[in-house]
């Protein structure tokens, strides 16, 4: 993936949280919505997908119907994940080939992990694009 930027509409980063804070104690991962401009995605929605490892049949499942309840001029155009533990900031091989997978189909598409030893920051959000 090239350097790529990122904004996220508030609403998207509270669905997020919501997602991490009902599920402190696994993995969580969601499909990121809304449309690329240039280097920049601007993510205006989430869907929290998972909050355990992911399986593929389910993944299968969620992507087609995610895809047919998109918003006219949103795609799915990201993948975000946490790790299980504050201090893994670990890129998963899952996440990595589903991002490759939503980078196919939208061209500019953007990875997000969850830092999750920065949530305890208020003042910092807690978002960073991979660029790997």
């Amino acid at each position: 993936m090239e350097n790529r930027t990122c904004t996220v509409h508030p609403t998207a980063y509270t669905k997020v949280m919501l997602h991490l804070v009902k599920n402190p104690h696994t993995p969580v991962s969601g499909y990121l919505l809304g449309r690329i401009e240039g280097s920049t995605a601007h993510i205006v929605d989430v869907v929290p997908l998972f909050h355990s490892h992911v399986l593929a049949p389910l993944l299968e499942v969620a992507t087609a119907m995610v895809d047919s309840q998109v918003v006219e001029g949103q795609a799915i155009c990201g993948y975000y994940f946490a790790n299980e533990r504050l201090d893994d900031r670990g890129l998963p091989i899952v996440a990595e080939r589903i991002a490759s997978t939503v980078e196919a189909k939208q061209p500019g598409a953007v990875l997000l992990q969850v830092l999750n030893d920065k949530l305890a920051d208020p003042s910092e959000h807690a978002l960073q694009v991979c660029n790997d």
